[in-house]
């Protein structure tokens, strides 16, 4: 392809690298060949050079919002570029040890990884990908990561299927997933199958034959025409004659199946029996244990006795299962029915509703493994580290808020509406992806990567925030309900890169302060609300409210984080360390303190 513009990624001072390899095709950007990406090595000295005969051209690149903001140029929408020059631009640059402190420009030296490039030109749009090569060390850490990602969501997956159980959920559970899953199926859909099998039981499909033979005449038997021919033949038997005599035949391929599904069903729950029993026990021992120490209404008290109540249940559950299947098998046409697996399916068993019903139970069953499908744009996640990064954060926040800790209860949204009981399809973090969650009279809405509107008008009691910034798209915000009114927000960004590249307190207000730092202040200062305790106090629609209480910029560790004068204080920003296999809890206290404050501040409107 012919491009209008030169783009050159520069190491030190090695030999221009030009990229020239592009598409105009958005969706072709995440099928290019990784092998063909032109790769940097990390903590480099590293430059481009744009240059363009169109002064309106514009690159866009992962990593610019870092530079300087006297570096760069930045659009109505926020977004940061570099205009056409002949000069080149550092993305990154190694301070001289002997240069003022005054004089020094800090560069963030770009994670390994791959980079997103481009650039806009007279209408049209080109795409490409630059690399930087990790460190082993770097590259572990992201595998971890990625891993700990499809972990937390296969668990999920698995809690899921057992959502409306609490035994599902209770700690070192002696039921395996793959029982529970069973017995929920085959309790959801009790009534419907036990219908189809009773009218089964009641009516099954049957095969009409003749079967001939000599009849006494004085019983007066039925005469078709090979009884006529038959006594033409044999005149000597004049006291009998050969006639035929409908006889009902049971042993067909769908009642063969029937019966197999009845014995299976019957093990199924026997060994489920199995489980329950000696879980029972655990859960009654526990308990026991848990009320010597404390009271009935402890939290820890209460959920073992649900548990154990819905253990009871599924018990008798189970059991009432298995008698009903071995009510069925002792039908005396049941009898004469093969107790053997069919090698075929019958083609009626598609047909009559009823046989239908019980093989669709049997195939529901059959199907141990609890699947967990990806969205194919997930590929676009596990190419790109900065928003592995986000994506990694933004379900470690998820995580913090159902932990006991936080102790909020997910209602609907996201993965959570799943509503398979063998699969679930974990659904691409669109933009504005909403989740709910609730503890008593609290109620939280975390949304991901939802763009803010820039006037009160188009603010809901949905969406009760607005911004007067163009950085109007925070990674994560938390808005805080309570009593059904609305009372403030947190907002989440998750940087990947050392701290002193997201904050440095030495470059305050002046010309060299990062487009990050900018964007993180005005998360705090610019979100504005109309909405703040309107049903206490309807004058309040009145008054424009400031209701961020905290921004939170989400890091990973690195041996360049410096210890730093916290922005808190003076910013209201505060700076938070994760990396994978971290201990969660310093976290989700720092995370339950700020949400107890922004409560608080209900009683004060």
């Amino acid at each position: 392809m012919v491009i209008p513009f030169k783009l050159e990624l520069r190491e030190f001072k090695n030999t221009p690298i030009p990229i020239t390899n592009f598409v105009t095709d958005e969706s072709q950007i995440y099928q290019m060949d990784e092998k063909q990406f032109i790769c940097v090595r990390e903590n480099v000295d590293l430059s481009v050079r744009f240059k363009c005969d169109d002064p309106n051209a514009k690159l866009y690149m992962d990593g610019l919002d870092t530079l300087p903001a006297r570096s760069v140029q930045q659009d109505e929408k926020g977004d940061i570029y570099i205009s056409p020059s002949n000069e080149e631009i550092y993305l990154y640059k190694q301070n001289n040890r002997n240069q003022s402190t005054d004089d020094k420009e800090d560069y963030y030296p770009l994670v390994p990884g791959n980079y997103q490039i481009r650039v806009e030109l007279d209408g049209q749009i080109y795409y490409s990908w630059f690399k930087v090569k990790p460190k082993q060390m770097t590259e572990e850490e992201w595998e971890v990561m990625k891993n700990e990602i499809e972990e937390t969501l296969r668990g999920l997956a698995q809690e899921l299927i057992g959502k409306k159980s609490s035994i599902s959920f209770y700690k070192n559970s002696p039921i395996p997933i793959t029982v529970l899953r069973k017995l929920i199926i085959i309790k959801r859909d009790y009534y419907k199958w036990i219908q189809a099998l009773q009218q089964i039981c009641d009516n099954p499909r049957i095969q009409i034959k003749k079967e001939y033979s000599l009849i006494p005449t004085e019983k007066n038997p039925l005469i078709d025409e090979k009884t006529i021919r038959y006594h033409l033949r044999h005149p000597e038997s004049k006291n009998h004659l050969y006639a035929p005599k409908h006889t009902r035949k049971y042993d067909l391929l769908e009642n063969r199946w029937i019966r197999y599904i009845l014995n299976f069903l019957i093990k199924e729950m026997t060994d489920a029996l199995q489980y329950i029993v000696k879980y029972k026990e655990k859960a009654q021992k526990e308990l026991e244990a848990e009320e010597r120490y404390y009271s009935d209404d402890n939290i820890r008290v209460i959920r073992k006795k649900k548990a154990l109540f819905e253990l009871k249940e599924f018990e008798e559950f189970a059991k009432r299962v298995r008698n009903e299947c071995y009510r069925i098998l002792q039908v005396p046409w049941m009898d004469e029915v093969k107790n053997e697996k069919p090698v075929h399916i019958p083609h009626v068993m598609g047909l009559d509703q009823r046989y239908r019903t019980m093989y669709q139970l049997y195939r529901s069953l059959k199907n141990d493994d609890v699947s967990v499908v990806w969205d194919k744009q997930y590929q676009y996640y596990w190419k790109r580290t900065d928003l592995l990064y986000e994506i990694w954060g933004h379900i470690k926040l998820i995580q913090a808020l159902r932990s006991e800790r936080v102790g909020f209860k997910v209602e609907k949204g996201w993965i959570f509406d799943n509503d398979s009981s063998s699969s679930v399809k974990v659904p691409f973090l669109e933009p504005g992806t909403v989740i709910h969650f609730r503890k008593g009279d609290i109620k939280i809405h975390l949304l991901y990567d939802s763009s803010l509107p820039f006037n009160s008008k188009e603010t809901s009691s949905e969406n009760p925030v607005y911004t007067g910034s163009t950085h109007n798209r925070p990674d994560s915000r938390i808005d805080i309900f309570y009593m059904d009114d609305y009372v403030g927000s947190i907002v989440v960004d998750y940087k990947n890169r050392p701290l002193i590249y997201i904050w440095d307190s030495r470059k305050g207000g002046n010309h060299y302060r990062t487009d990050t730092m900018n964007q993180l202040d005005s998360y705090k200062s610019s979100i504005r609300s109309k909405m703040v305790c309107i049903k206490k106090n309807p004058s309040n629609s009145e008054k424009v409210v400031h209701p961020v209480e905290e921004v939170w910029a989400v890091y990973p560790r690195n041996y360049k984080n410096p210890k730093m004068e916290s922005p808190l204080e003076d910013y209201g920003i505060r700076l938070v360390e994760l990396s994978p296999k971290d201990d969660m809890k310093n976290f989700e206290e720092q995370l339950n303190e700020v949400i107890e404050k922004v409560i608080n501040k209900y009683y004060s409107y």
